[in-house]
């Protein structure tokens, strides 16, 4: 079954509910979406629709995993005809129904397809070459990002010098431009929402929170929102139920900006809830040592009245701020990108050069389990090398002449450091791991006998994987890791960890 982005629709008897609703909207166009549902209050004059699609998950050798999301798994994968590598964001069709996800994935879309095809594209968006999908899994297949998420790249540095920080806000706001000047209002702006590409220059990603607006009324008469987006970046009138329109982006940039610069992000609180009041407050404060320049434009933007913030109504009165000082705006693509990105990671060279002996294609278990594996992989191998080099630093009383230490990532360790700190002022669940640095955490349902458990799962250097019960905040257990240690997923929903000890079974 595969959507051709337009009206056409599948003619086989749909298997689930899951299944009929996707059927139901992700075979539309935008103008009968935009009809059907009331997504959005413009209605265009041609539903915008992707180049016909008749594609399925066993035309591609999906590689790696690049990044996984809420509801999402995207894989590096190469199209088998053609060689084309390709980033396919992958959705499973239960999760989403389930999740009340279908609407934000629909909507992601179709505003995906209006900005790459009706709207012509922009170098500093994703592009999205087509979709399909089948009794499972949604797909949108797009670009690929070399080098990850900013956020990825802002925390290996710590910070990021005024001159990085004006490059790469920049190439944000003109990607902001651009959709803003085709009525979409991104509503998720973040540094995890960025990513960058091979060559250095940005991709404005995810649209799933991204409302279509009608350009004829004011900003001030927008429409109404529900909160979307992440709490650290989303705008005082998004939290107020008011009506959002660019002015809420502008207000993610200012926090973009600010954490780009100081390596934290402007509004931080041990909960969602304490957040939201700071925010609403406008209580943050500007490290000692933040620039001036930099500080007046951001103090511009993180302003509570969206009618009063810089950019609002006048894009080029925010264009124009002594921060943009040397930017060229009629040649921002092609300016040089700052020498800061580290080589493009060894395994994800390897995996695109990869000729011979590939694996099988699609989406099968076997194939889940593949990709599963070579994550875990790449994460062991990563953190290892971290670890192997904090050791070697504190290794301060073996005499040089005895062994020759590699030299040490100083900078990493500080940024590791301050890290740790302030995951001990912060993170509630600090208190259960043992002083480890958490990598990942969330919540993951542990089956135990026939009952599932929600616990919160802590992934730590070390490695470490601990779990806690969020109600009664008390430790449950470490899931011991050792060379023998394996994944198994049954499918996107449930995976079993094979330990020396037994099975740990999650959904």
């Amino acid at each position: 079954m595969a959507d051709d982005g337009g009206s056409q629709r599948c003619e086989e008897n749909p298997r689930t509910s899951a299944e009929r609703s996707v059927l139901s909207a992700f075979s539309c166009t935008l103008l009968e979406f935009d009809e059907n549902k009331g997504l959005t209050r413009r209605v265009r004059e041609d539903g915008a629709k992707l180049p016909k699609c008749r594609k399925k998950a066993t035309d591609f050798v999906f590689l790696r995993i690049l990044g996984e999301g809420a509801y999402s798994t995207v894989y590096l994968a190469r199209e088998l005809q053609g060689g084309q590598m390709q980033a396919i964001k992958v959705i499973q069709k239960d999760f989403v129904i389930r999740h009340q996800k279908l609407e934000a994935t629909i909507r992601e879309k179709h505003v995906l397809a209006s900005l790459s095809y009706e709207c012509g594209g922009h170098p500093f968006l994703t592009h999205l070459y087509c979709t399909f999908h089948d009794a499972e899994r949604m797909y949108f297949v797009t670009d690929v990002a070399h080098h990850g998420e900013l956020l990825t790249v802002l925390n290996r540095q710590g910070s990021f010098t005024v001159p990085v920080s004006q490059f790469y806000a920049a190439e944000i706001v003109a990607a902001l431009e651009f959709v803003h000047k085709n009525g979409v209002v991104h509503r998720d702006v973040k540094p995890e929402n960025v990513l960058i590409r091979r060559d250095g220059h940005i991709m404005l990603t995810d649209f799933g929170s991204a409302q279509i607006y009608d350009e004829s009324l004011s900003c001030e008469h927008t429409r109404r929102a529900t909160f979307v987006g992440t709490a650290q970046y989303v705008s005082p009138e998004m939290l107020r139920g008011d009506e959002v329109g660019p002015p809420c982006d502008f207000w993610a940039l200012g926090a973009t900006v600010f954490q780009m610069i100081s390596g934290q992000p402007p509004f931080r609180a041990i909960n969602d809830f304490h957040l939201m009041n700071k925010i609403q407050k406008l209580d943050f404060t500007f490290p000692a040592d933040f620039p001036e320049t930099p500080k007046d434009f951001v103090s511009k933007l993180l302003v509570l009245s969206p009618a009063n913030r810089l950019g609002t109504g006048d894009l080029d009165s925010l264009k124009s701020h002594k921060f943009f000082e040397g930017i060229d705006w009629d040649s921002i693509v092609s300016m040089k990108p700052p020498d800061i990105l580290p080589s493009v990671s060894t395994t994800l060279e390897a995996a695109e050069q990869m000729t011979d002996n590939l694996p099988e294609p699609g989406l099968t278990e076997e194939a889940l389990n593949r990709l599963m594996s070579l994550s875990l992989m790449d994460m062991s191998i990563s953190k290892q090398i971290s670890l192997d080099n904090e050791i070697l630093d504190s290794a301060v009383d073996i005499p040089n002449d005895m062994v020759e230490l590699p030299k040490v990532d100083k900078k990493a360790l500080a940024v590791r450091q301050r890290k740790l700190e302030q995951q001990r002022k912060d993170n509630p669940y600090h208190l259960f791991v043992q002083d480890n640095l958490i990598i990942r955490s969330g919540f993951i349902d542990k089956k135990k006998g026939l009952f599932s458990r929600r616990r919160m799962f802590l992934l730590t250097e070390g490695p470490h994987l601990f779990y806690v019960d969020p109600n009664s905040m008390e430790l449950k257990g470490e899931v011991p890791w050792s060379p023998c240690m394996r994944t198994e997923a049954k499918n996107f929903r449930t995976f079993f960890v094979h330990t020396s000890l037994g099975v740990v079974q999650s959904n």
